[in-house]
């Protein structure tokens, strides 16, 4: 029986009111709007249409989007970024290239 080990424990009330009060996507995956959402070569970009369209484009093309930390961090983001914008309503997400996304990296 696992009940009351550390591996089943629950988490503490006080860490999770930590976690919410340092919003913790912000602090792992960063917050933008629509610039490049990955340090170095962009993993994911926002760009933002009439009628409410955004379009989130996978940008790895010589890896066929492969999914690797950058581009998983980038999708994250994109998502708080865009869940909170009033004006988006519809999200379209993209492959750059000739692949959607080939699967991990």
């Amino acid at each position: 029986d696992l009940r009351g080990s550390p591996v089943c424990a629950p988490a503490e009330p006080t860490m999770l009111r930590t976690l919410r009060q340092k919003n913790m996507a912000s602090y792992f995956f960063g917050a933008s709007t629509s610039r490049p959402l990955s340090v170095g070569a962009p993993a994911v970009t926002i760009e933002k249409r009439d009628g409410g369209v955004a379009v989130v484009t996978l940008d790895r093309p010589t890896k066929l989007n492969a999914l690797d930390m950058a581009t998983f961090r980038g999708v994250r983001d994109a998502a708080v970024t865009l869940r909170d914008d009033a004006d988006v309503r519809a999200v379209v997400i993209r492959g750059a290239g000739r692949a959607f996304s080939a699967g991990l990296d």
